[in-house]
């Protein structure tokens, strides 16, 4: 640069400056140049200074606007200033830099701005530049580390050419990413689409991986706008390596930086491809560590919650959260905020308090506490909310006080909400929803969306008072917008000190149920934790060992005394109801099936009978079936035919192996098992077994119709009205075809979301039952080919929908049996049965892994103690001393040079022999040990070279350097990603030499083994494990892509 020129007026600048700018660059002279750059040099001075250039007389202003011009027209879009740098003709960097500079600070008034943008070419010129500059960036790196490589003598009179050139750089392309980052930030003047037509978005999503913090700053502000604005602006970002950088930039920045990626990653978890390429890099993972890591850093806390927030919109990163403990996590920063509020000194985040208004309130425990951080705690409530509209989400977080804490957040506030709006109505108009209003509406939300699910219900019934609760239900299910909640809230804040202690008191009891430190029950060793439900027959407990907390089960208890509606109150009904109980468990003891739950014992306790059976984690296909319609939803086919096809084996086998029919088969009855695939049939009570022996299978039919028929037939009217047969409801002999009716039924009401029977009155659904009319699932038939129009017609196949009118036949005599009924679902089932293969064998070598994985540990510390005691041998021997003798032969020749030497090799031979731990040669001789007094020649043509190993795992962490150094790609590439997760993984601050070294030796290798650390997964697209042999290969690739074999070449030749 030229020599530092003192500072000129503004008025001196702008009239020195327009008769220069007017001039071609390539026309001036020497001293026009020169004054040129002093100018510019005054400009920028007096414009950093603060001086206003809107400010000032009409003349000054208008001449300033024609400097713009023309410093936009005759230099930023003039041939030598378009050029790239380097290209014969170019302008020099420092000219490029002064302009760009005048330029940056001239655009802080909205009015240049705009005369940018009006300039037709003016934005695609400088996103050229830009990029040029950003290529050019990622080049130098490159540079510097060929010529650390060895392309010294090559390149040495071009480098000092190209310092003088590309000196200013990085100022350059700074400058470049400010312009670009105000042109975002001013979206009225300039739109978001003229900057992504110059492919700014492209560029600045290029820039994340580097170090320097002022462009990285600019890059993360410009994408934020930019993505914010449209959803085009985040195509760079999925489509490169760009999220990948992202996360670690969250991650492992420093908070300014973190903070900002924080904002660019929920904005693309807006997308439904953004969510799934968050997902599938690990975001679920890397985020709800983060939380830990933010613990008391409210702004950190805030970033990672809207981040996961955003994630958990998508439903398969809501079931991975689930599946990695992350309700745990989230409901545990409830109960901190819990312990602060109430001084507990368990609390994450530091409390505050609001000055003391009034007296003590009883209701809020004394004292008007609020929360930590409202932010926070509304993120916090909306991600519960998020996970609360899946049923087995909703259900984890009751199981985990979920309800009980979000009901403490309500009254731990009321008092202080409800001082604040005495406060401000008695000041100045409200002009917005208060902090504390809003985290009590976020809570009422969430309390909404667990009310939603069947199983939670019950823990809500005495919460709130009538009218409350009224209100609460009539905000409808799964209601996501959270004004439809903030008159709720407002109705709780009009509850009086009296009404704010019953909820407490009701909260109580429940946090009690939920296992917090309450007296439970103990029947026969098992401890009573929560009632499930009441049935036809006894109430269901879940319960677990004294001894075993970790195993649950599910207890059914029959009192007949205490329960006359359910067993009768004349001793004949009585002895007929425990009739049915005992078939139902002499029914149950004999049945073993996947898909039935499984029994474990009964007995008789204080004149009540409890059974102990397998305890399904999940929901009923009713409760399942009614959640789906309430979220407008539909079961999807291949979720229909997975629960059919399991109904179907469990059927047959009590058909045809068991001989017993159900005879109450309905959704209420069918269980799902919670973030599983497997159906479980439940509620034997009314189940009756044949008239043969029990278990047998009849190798030949009766001998006469009649003996058949008996054998076959039951008189009995059970079961579930809108699921019984027709046979049933007209009270004649009925058999196991009874169970394909309700089967049909139970199929109908999946697809329709209803019941085909859905009468009020007994008599009209009797009738249409014994008729069989019901809606025609017609409508729902998907239709593809033929003269139908392409999209009409509806979700299922006909084979799907045809089978319901099939199991639905009047006639019982036409009706398929069990067995007929899964030969016409064979094709399904063998399209089931071939998945189930795959994943056992992927479960299979899943369990080989690990069990080389332990194999390997084991055999690694038998040597350590192997070779701790080989050492402790040797330094017994060292210290009695040994020699050994033997003749020379081949290129080894033997000099003697201590006359003593075959006594002690004689001795030596002998300890060897007697101690077992001498080395013999392949005939068994023992090998005599050498004797310090004999020295031996080799000829050197017999040596063999042996490599380092020390040198072969520094060429392995060179390449692992070399390749995260590599300038960014416009395509994402999961090799790469992989790598450099694996590098970041290796080099963390927690592992010691000794590890790095290991690590580094087996990826030297090309170990088989499966990668532990990083994220190898991304090799192979999936959820495979990847081994250090496909982590080599991949590294190798890319090390051939990007020349680095040539350049170690040319340094070696250097």
């Amino acid at each position: 640069m030229t020599s530092p020129a003192p500072p000129l007026s503004v008025s001196d600048a702008v009239e020195a400056l327009s008769r220069l700018l007017r001039a071609p660059p390539d026309a001036q002279s020497p001293a026009d140049s020169l004054d040129e750059a002093r100018g510019l040099e005054g400009l920028a001075v007096a414009l950093a200074s603060g001086h206003d250039p809107a400010a000032g007389s009409e003349a000054s202003v208008s001449a300033m606007r024609e400097l713009f011009r023309a410093l936009v027209t005759e230099r930023l879009m003039s041939p030598s200033y378009v050029a790239a740098p380097g290209e014969d003709g170019a302008a020099s960097a420092e000219s490029v830099l002064r302009v760009l500079q005048c330029a940056r600070l001239l655009l802080r008034d909205r009015w240049f701005v705009r005369e940018l943008v009006a300039v037709d070419g003016a934005v695609a010129a400088l996103g050229g530049k830009y990029r040029a500059y950003a290529v050019r960036h990622w080049d130098a790196d490159d540079d510097a580390a060929a010529a650390a490589g060895g392309e010294k003598d090559e390149r040495a009179r071009d480098d000092r050419g190209d310092r003088a050139k590309s000196a200013f750089g990085v100022e350059i392309l700074s400058e470049l990413a400010s312009v670009f980052k105000k042109l975002a930030s001013d979206g009225e003047s300039c739109p978001w689409r003229v900057l992504h037509d110059a492919a700014v978005p492209t560029t600045a999503a290029g820039l994340l991986p580097t170090r320097d913090a002022s462009l990285l700053a600019s890059a993360l502000v410009t994408l934020c706008v930019l993505v914010a604005a449209s959803e085009e602006c985040a195509v760079p970002l999925l489509a490169s390596d760009g999220l990948d950088h992202l996360l670690h930039i969250f991650l492992e920045y420093a908070p300014p930086f973190k903070h900002l990626a924080g904002d660019l990653l929920h904005l693309v978890c807006r997308l439904r491809d953004g969510r799934r390429e968050v997902r599938r890099l690990g975001g679920v993972t890397l985020v709800l560590g983060s939380l830990h890591a933010a613990s008391g850093d409210e702004i950190a806390l805030e970033a990672s919650l809207r981040v996961l927030g955003g994630l958990l919109s998508d439903s398969a990163a809501a079931a991975e959260t689930r599946a990695v403990g992350g309700v745990p996590i989230l409901v545990s920063m409830l109960a901190a905020d819990a312990d602060a509020r109430t001084g507990g000194g368990g609390g994450r985040m530091k409390l505050k308090r609001l000055g003391s208004l009034g007296g003590e309130d009883e209701a809020s425990g004394g004292g008007m506490s609020t929360v930590a951080s409202p932010a926070v705690t509304c993120l916090l409530c909306g991600a519960l909310t998020k996970l609360a509209s899946d049923d087995e989400g909703g259900a984890q977080i009751r199981q985990c006080n979920g309800v009980y804490l979000l009901g403490r957040l309500l009254t731990d506030t009321h008092a202080a909400s409800t001082s604040t709006s005495t406060s401000s109505s008695d000041g100045s108009a409200n002009e917005g929803p208060r902090p504390l209003d809003e985290v009590q509406a976020h809570a009422f939300r969430a309390m909404r969306y667990l009310f939603s699910v069947e199983r939670n219900r019950k823990v809500f019934k005495r919460l709130f008072p009538p009218a409350l609760f009224a209100a609460f239900i009539d905000v409808g299910h799964y209601q996501s917008d959270v004004k439809m909640y903030r008159p709720l809230a407002a109705r709780w804040r009009e509850l009086g000190a009296d009404a704010v202690r019953a909820t407490r008191k009701a909260l109580e009891d429940i946090n009690r149920v939920g296992g917090v430190g309450a007296e439970k029950k103990i029947v026969r060793g098992y401890v009573l934790e929560e009632l499930l439900g009441a049935g036809a027959f006894g109430s269901v407990y879940r319960v677990h060992k004294e001894r075993s907390k970790g195993t649950m089960c599910a207890m059914k208890a029959l009192n007949p005394e205490e329960e006359p509606t359910r067993f009768g109150t004349t001793p004949e009904e009585i002895t007929r109801s425990v009739g049915r109980v005992a078939s139902e468990v002499n029914i149950l003891s004999r049945l073993s099936h996947p898909n039935i739950v499984r029994y474990h014992e009964s007995f008789n306790e204080s004149g009540t009978l409890y059974i102990v059976m397998e305890l399904v984690e999940g929901a009923s296909l009713l409760d399942h079936l009614t959640s789906t319609a309430e979220k407008g939803r539909r079961m999807s086919e291949e979720s229909a035919w997975n629960v059919f096809l399991q109904v179907v084996l469990a059927l047959h086998y009590i058909h045809v192996e068991k001989n017993v029919v159900h005879r109450d088969l309905t959704p209420n009855n069918i269980l799902l098992e919670d973030d599983t695939r497997r159906v479980k049939i439940a509620d034997f009570g009314l189940a009756k077994a044949y008239e043969r022996d029990f278990g047998a299978v009849p190798a030949a039919p009766a001998a006469t119709p009649r003996e058949r028929r008996n054998a076959e037939v039951m008189q009995s009217a059970v079961g579930t009205m809108p699921y019984s047969c027709p046979e049933i409801i007209m009270h004649e002999a009925y058999g196991a075809k009874a169970d394909v009716w309700s089967l049909g039924c139970v199929l109908y009401h999946m697809l329709a979301l209803r019941p085909p029977f859905d009468a009020s009155n007994p008599i009209t659904m009797a009738s249409a039952i014994v008729e069989g009319r019901y809606p025609s699932l017609e409508p729902l038939v998907a239709r593809i080919g033929g003269g139908d129009r392409k999209g009409s017609g509806g979700p299922y196949s006909a084979a799907l929908v045809g089978l319901v009118g099939r199991l639905m036949t009047i006639d019982k005599e036409k009706r398929p049996s069990i067995s007929e009924v899964a030969a016409a679902s064979a094709p399904y089932l063998m399209r089931s049965m071939d998945k189930i293969q795959s994943d056992n064998d992927r479960l299979r070598e899943d369990a080989i892994r690990e069990g080389r994985r332990r194999a390997a540990d084991s055999t690694l510390e038998r040597r350590k103690r192997e070779a701790l005691r080989k050492l402790t041998g040797l330094a017994h021997d060292d210290d009695d001393g040994a020699g050994s003798s033997g003749a020379a032969t081949g290129d080894v020749s033997e000099t003697e040079t201590d006359a003593s030497g075959d006594g002690d090799a004689a001795a030596a031979g002998d300890r060897a022999t007697n101690s077992g731990s001498g080395a013999r040669s392949g005939s068994g001789a023992s090998t005599p040990r050498l004797n310090s007094g004999r020295s031996f020649k080799i000829a050197p043509d017999r040596l063999r070279a042996v490599a380092d190993p020390l040198s072969q795992i520094l060429s392995t962490l060179h390449k692992l350097v070399f390749i995260d150094q590599l300038p960014p790609g416009s395509r994402r590439d999961p090799r790469r990603a992989s790598i450099v997760r694996y590098k970041r993984a290796l080099f963390a601050g927690s592992n010691h030499a000794g590890f790095i070294k290991a690590e580094a030796a087996k990826l030297s290798a090309g170990s088989r083994e499966e990668v532990a650390i990083g994220d190898a997964r991304l090799l192979g697209g999936g959820d495979g494990a990847c081994t250090y042999e496909t982590l080599g290969r991949a590294m190798e690739e890319l090390l051939r892509e990007h020349r680095f074999y040539q350049l170690g070449a040319r340094g070696n030749d250097a």
